[in-house]
């Protein structure tokens, strides 16, 4: 990314996020208990005893994991006369969306929506089939929908709701015939529109996508007023959007209810920074800026308290955090960490802070290895989505070199975007490791698929210059032949 305008969007680290969930298929394996995955124990004797992995470190390196096998997701009859070989078994499976809506800056294309089909990772892979034969590699992805910059509010934020996409807040300029109007004002509007996307009516296949924005995108209602560096996020179907810019005189706090389809406004916040993360836990949000500060906002009574005074000094993490049993697993460092909302005194909070860090994604093995293989010079902001039953999505767009200057740190590839998505699940079991002479506690994982693309757009956008600022998971039902046949 460059310019001014890129510096400002890397401050807001994905500030515009959803908190929708996939519903769960049925064939879906049922829930674990809601329990701690992380228990810690005073001395090593009172630690549970694990197996080492043939991948991990050696056990002088202090590093452990275990290995977990998948199973079939039916099973065969086991008459004499069935073998394996020789099956034939139909089954319902569900398919899986990736929906992704890039923000594109200092580019004539300001914003493209970008979707790939794929299988559902809850359930068990095929038998004998393993994780690197579902990779798809370098294969090139086309926009659906490419929204023109001369047409649409800068700086828009987008979230996620029952299969929609809501885009809404931003700032509209006036032209500039000198370049110290960029600083007046008077020249700026803020838009109260809230775009709609219907995921289920569009189609994926870029080939047969011809539609203009105008038939694809509906105005939906809109809001009371506009908001400046928007920051939304959505919680028991409720979106909530903010404005984050004092310097604009304009309520800065409302609600849309889906039920009666309106917006309400609310009592104004009281964050003063650009806002970087959220997390949603049970009635409670908590809302970090880019410099520590926190902030908790209970839905059922509206009130607001500043944490900041018991934050760690550093923004905890990034993007939308995913609350899963009792931990939050976000983005830190452009890896995925396991945090926990400390709850109880002001005495506790004011010893381990805010939040209390679990653990951090182990990158000896599983999807930490291939996520570490990513994180070049150039990789983006990442996202992350929870699909259920701990199995997470990790999206990363990663731009490439400029072909034109391939030794320049700062040069990307304008015309390609590379695009890696790798799905894990999050084991419960933990190490204790050191990182920077540190001592660290590391969570394993399993890694299920593997897979980049190359992004491409068809208008011209600047793909170099990126920000996603939503991803979702949209289920499709489909039925699929197992390939076996049953003979008796």
């Amino acid at each position: 990314m460059k310019g001014e305008d890129i510096a400002a969007c890397t401050e807001t680290s994905m500030a515009a996020t959803t908190g929708s969930k996939s519903p769960s298929s049925p064939s879906s394996p049922p829930p674990r208990r809601s329990r701690s995955r992380f228990q810690f124990s005073s001395t090593s004797s009172q630690r549970r005893r694990r197996s080492w992995s043939p991948r991990s470190p050696s056990p002088s390196s202090g590093q452990r994991s275990r290995s977990r096998s998948w199973s079939p997701s039916f099973k065969l009859p086991t008459t004499p006369s069935t073998s394996l070989s020789n099956a034939t078994v139909v089954t319902m499976e569900e398919a899986k969306t990736l929906y992704m809506f890039f923000w594109f800056t200092n580019s004539p294309i300001a914003y493209g929506l970008y979707a790939i089909n794929m299988p559902n990772p809850t359930l068990p892979l095929p038998p004998l089939q393993p994780c690197n034969q579902l990779s798809d590699l370098n294969k090139t992805i086309y926009p659906i929908l490419e929204l023109r910059a001369e047409d649409y509010p800068e700086r828009m934020c987008c979230v996620e709701l029952e299969s929609k996409l809501y885009l809404l807040g931003g700032i509209c300029r006036g032209p500039l015939s000198n370049p110290l109007d960029r600083y007046n004002d008077d020249l700026y509007t803020f838009p109260t529109d809230v775009f709609v996307l219907n995921l289920a009516s569009i189609s994926t296949n870029t080939h047969t996508t011809t539609r203009q924005p105008s038939e694809l995108l509906r105005k939906g209602t809109a809001m009371n007023a506009g908001k400046v560096y928007p920051y939304a996020f959505v919680a028991h179907r409720k979106i909530y959007a903010l404005g984050t810019a004092r310097w604009v005189d304009l309520p800065q706090f409302e609600v849309f209810d889906l039920e009666s389809n309106n917006w309400s406004l609310l009592p104004n916040h009281p964050i003063r920074n650009i806002l970087s993360s959220h997390a949603l836990v049970d009635k409670k949000v908590f809302l970090a800026t880019r410099d520590g500060d926190v902030f908790s906002y209970d839905l059922d009574t509206s009130v607001w308290v500043n944490l900041s005074s018991y934050s760690m000094g550093r923004c905890p993490f990034y993007g939308r955090g995913e609350f899963v049993e009792d931990t939050i697993y976000a983005i830190y460092s452009k890896t995925v960490t396991a945090i926990r909302p400390t709850c109880g005194s002001k005495h506790e909070l004011r010893a381990k802070g805010v939040f209390e860090r679990v653990a951090l994604m182990s990158r000896s093995s599983g999807a930490g290895e291939v996520i570490g293989t990513r994180l070049q010079t150039h990789a983006g902001c990442p996202y992350l989505i929870h699909l259920g039953n701990r199995i997470f999505c990790y999206v990363l767009p990663v731009g490439r070199s400029d072909p034109k200057f391939p030794q320049s740190m700062h040069s990307t590839d304008d015309e390609n975007l590379d695009v890696s998505i790798i799905t894990f699940e999050a084991l419960q079991e933990i190490y204790v490791g050191s990182s920077s002479g540190e001592p660290t506690t590391f969570f394993q994982t399993k890694l299920i698929r593997n897979a980049q693309y190359v992004a491409r757009s068809k208008g011209g956008a600047c793909l170099g210059s990126n920000l996603p600022l939503c991803c979702c998971m949209i289920s499709t039902i489909g039925t699929k032949l197992q390939g076996l046949r049953v003979e008796s």
